[in-house]
C-alpha cells in the first residue's frame, strides 16, 4: 500500500517528498542499527580509535548521522520562497504584486 502524498498547498513550504525521505531515513537507520550489522564493529575493546572501542565510535557516528538527516530534511521544508511569501499575505482576491504597488498619487512620497 504505497502512501499518496497530497500536493504542497503553496504558502506552506511542506514538501510533497517530505514522506519518502523520512522513510528512507528510517529504513537507513534500521540498517544501521541492525543487530547483524552492529557485529561488523564489535570487536572487542582490542580495536580503538583514540582509545576508545570501535563499536561506540559507530554507534554514535551513525546516530548523528541519522540526526543531520533528518534536520536537513525538516529544514528543507521549513523553508519557503520569496515568491511563496508574497502569495501568503496577498489580500484574498488581489494579486500578490498588487499589495505592494501604490496608488500613482503616493508614488511621489
Amino acid at each position: 500500500m504505497p502512501f499518496d502524498a497530497p500536493p504542497a498547498k503553496p504558502g506552506t513550504g511542506s514538501s510533497p517528498r517530505l514522506p519518502e525521505r523520512s522513510l528512507s531515513v528510517f529504513l537507513v537507520s534500521f540498517v544501521l542499527f541492525f543487530p547483524p550489522f552492529l557485529g561488523i564493529f564489535d570487536r572487542g575493546a582490542t580495536t580503538t580509535v583514540a582509545g576508545i572501542p570501535l563499536l561506540f565510535v559507530y554507534l554514535f557516528g551513525a546516530w548523528a548521522l541519522v540526526i543531520a538527516l533528518m534536520a536537513m530534511i525538516m529544514e528543507s521544508r521549513a523553508q519557503p520562497s520569496e515568491e511563496d511569501d508574497d502569495e501568503e499575505h496577498a489580500a484574498p482576491g488581489q494579486p500578490a504584486d498588487a499589495q505592494h504597488s501604490l496608488p500613482a498619487d503616493q508614488q511621489t512620497r
